[in-house]
């Protein structure tokens, strides 16, 4: 049977879940709110941390040069450094051609003094040989100077 009290009992326990209830969706949507706060405060981050990295990229970008840039200047350096190159073989080719024409010559000046050396070898040969024969000439004749005195 339904009485005052049971009904007052009943009432007073549907309001004190009612209460609860109230008290956990408070709960939630302060856990839902928690939960948005954090996601908004990681996109902030996410949105910082990637605009710094564009700025990076942006900045790396700025140093580099363009790739026509870079082929351009780079075939001006390549036909630079061909013709130096050019430049410098042809150097050597005359230093090459003056150290030949300058061996030529030692060969001819060392031929020469071979040559007067041979000659004033022979001169003196003869030199020796006339002296030689001189002094041979006078001490036979002194010989005979003595002789017929």
């Amino acid at each position: 049977m339904v009485t005052r009290g049971n009904l007052d009992d009943r009432l007073e326990t549907v309001l004190t879940l009612l209460a609860d209830l109230d008290k956990l969706e408070t709960e939630r949507w302060e856990g839902h709110r928690a939960v948005h706060e954090a996601v908004a405060e990681s996109l902030r981050d996410y949105k910082r941390d990637a605009n710094e990295w564009r700025a990076t990229l942006a900045d790396l970008r700025g140093t580099f040069l363009p790739k026509n840039e870079f082929q351009s200047e780079h075939r001006a350096l390549d036909a630079k450094l061909h013709g130096e190159i050019q430049a410098l073989a042809g150097k050597v080719d005359t230093l090459d051609t003056r150290l030949d024409g300058a061996v030529g010559d030692i060969k001819d000046t060392r031929t020469e003094q071979v040559a007067r050396r041979s000659v004033f070898s022979d001169t003196r040969t003869v030199i020796t040989g006339l002296a030689a024969a001189a002094g041979l000439a006078v001490t036979m004749l002194l010989i005979l100077d003595r002789l017929r005195a």
